[in-house]
């Protein structure tokens, strides 16, 4: 049997489940989490990783199959691993300079990972999940970093460069480790506003655009630069856009009508 409400999200590491908690702070995606049995889980490897024993080797018949024999997952009694959940993210990075990175494999492992209630829905951090904090603070909110030099886009260095230049922080002047919701909201809106520049639409995200994202991105390396983008406003509204939009709007109001208040 397959359990109707358990839900895994497959984290890279432990920094992509603590920002995960800007999304959860927000209803949409929250409410998902709060039906059933949430299981959270860190591969702390990179997603390239995946791609021999699932795809070229096909040695395991699903993600949850692989995480068991690596030890990962425990299965209920009398369980397959792979009727364990009903719905399979995946949270990675793309990682463009990982010793492992190859345009071919990234798009064959978004292919794989294309249905959440399947083999799972993959979602990627360009260049990584400290992306959320890779704006510019505007007059009325935030614009995403347009573009950074593909040989500061290895993990320590951009982790660096982006905490150090980031605007979003704490009272104490420390990068947020997480996003409060106001925030959250003003980023998702740059965050959908620099989507629809990078792919040239301006409809609605539907998650079948990513692979028009991951196209640019891809193009980007091999012209020396990375787009930065984070995955975790898409999440929310590949989840419920409208109830997305709704939330992001109220929190976007509040911090208005705080602002007003003080002037």
């Amino acid at each position: 049997m397959t359990y109707d409400k358990r839900v895994l999200i497959l984290f890279e590491g432990k920094t992509d489940q603590r920002y995960f908690t800007s999304i959860e702070s927000m209803g949409t995606f929250s409410s998902l989490l709060k039906q059933g049995d949430y299981t959270p889980m860190l591969l702390k490897t990179s997603i390239y990783e995946l791609y021999g024993p699932l795809i070229e080797n096909r040695e395991y018949d699903s993600l949850p199959a692989y995480l068991w024999r690596k030890g990962l997952l425990e299965c209920l009694k009398d369980t397959r691993p792979q009727d364990m959940f009903s719905l399979i993210y995946l949270v990675f990075d793309f990682d463009p300079l990982y010793h492992l990175y190859d345009p071919e494999k990234i798009l064959a492992l978004r292919e794989h990972f294309s249905d959440e209630t399947k083999e799972g829905l993959l979602y990627i951090n360009y260049p990584m999940v400290e992306s959320i904090l890779d704006v510019e603070k505007t007059q009325d909110g935030y614009r995403v970093k347009r573009q950074r030099p593909l040989e500061l886009c290895s993990s320590d260095s951009y982790k660096s460069i982006v905490r150090k230049e980031t605007p979003l922080r704490s009272p104490s002047g420390h990068p947020y480790r997480f996003l409060p919701a106001k925030e959250f909201a003003k980023v998702s809106y740059a965050s959908l506003f620099r989507y629809r520049e990078i792919t040239g639409t301006k409809g609605p995200w539907v998650f079948s655009d990513g692979k028009t994202l991951l196209q640019k991105e891809i193009a980007a390396r091999d012209s020396g630069l990375v787009l930065p983008l984070s995955c975790l406003p898409f999440m929310a509204l590949d989840y419920n856009a409208e109830e997305a939009i709704k939330e992001w709007d109220a929190a976007k109001d509040d911090v208005d009508q705080s602002a007003n208040k003080a002037h």
